[in-house]
């Protein structure tokens, strides 16, 4: 889809404009080439134009099949759902506004993305300074609202726990219900999920499953004020009726 868009481009607009300018054919496709748009290709268009004849743009017969393509983006990262893409671009722009995010201050990752600016990546965790009261964030940027990422709080040190993350993570993973698909062991009829949207955290804590210090660390007590569990969809507490107690994939 992006090659035909460029071959549009071209055809509709860069090509006609420089043809205006009483450049040759070959001065245009210098100023043009680039890939998917070969001086071949160029060339063409500027004939056909200048005949008046119809330019359909269509996909090289050397385009990658996807299996080929997959292959390529996808080599040593294995499945881990990563792509290798190439930033087409990274500039210093002027932004005198707030900036709603932890930034990572690095001159290596600032930069856009799908009209996104990237700055810290999803998973990432911010530190900052304890002297300055600093807060540890488990989650700087996220696309959803809950998308899995949560802080769990102890009273080990590194010392305690250094030789045993692996068994510690195993152990985690095994008792929390997490990633796509998952399902609680909580089964609660509907007028008591009803509930838990009302009180948020504090259903939680009355039933056993936190404490009321928890309710104190978390953004508005765990609850939004003015919640109305009516209006929320019967086919919408249906979807959430089993991810209750549950990590997504985030």
């Amino acid at each position: 889809q992006k090659i035909l868009k460029e071959k549009e481009l071209a055809i509709k607009e860069k090509v006609p404009q420089l043809l205006r300018t009483g450049l040759s054919y070959q001065e245009i496709a210098n100023q043009l080439v680039s890939n998917p748009l070969t001086k071949r290709f160029i060339i063409d268009i500027c004939w056909k134009l200048n005949k008046g004849k119809k330019i359909i743009p269509r996909i090289p017969a050397n385009f990658p099949l996807f299996g080929d393509y997959l292959e390529d983006i996808t080599s040593g990262l294995e499945k881990s759902g990563m792509v290798w893409d190439e930033v087409k671009k990274i500039e210093k722009i002027d932004y005198k506004d707030f900036v709603y995010d932890f930034t990572v201050a690095h001159p290596e990752h600032n930069f856009i993305a799908e009209n996104f600016v990237v700055s810290n990546c999803i998973g990432g965790v911010a530190a900052t300074d304890p002297d300055e009261e600093g807060v540890i964030s488990p989650g700087g940027i996220g696309y959803d609202v809950n998308c899995g990422i949560r802080l769990m709080r102890t009273n080990l040190t590194l010392p305690d726990v250094k030789d045993k993350l692996r068994h510690l993570l195993a152990a985690l993973f095994n008792n929390i219900p997490c990633g796509l698909g998952s399902t609680s062991s909580l089964k609660l009829p509907f007028h008591e999920l009803k509930q838990v949207l009302k009180k948020g955290a504090k259903w939680a804590v009355g039933r056993g499953y936190g404490s009321a210090e928890d309710l104190e660390r978390t953004e508005d007590y765990g609850r939004m004020e003015g919640a109305d569990p009516e209006k929320v969809s019967q086919r919408a507490l249906k979807r959430g009726k089993n991810q209750l107690g549950t990590l997504g994939s985030g």
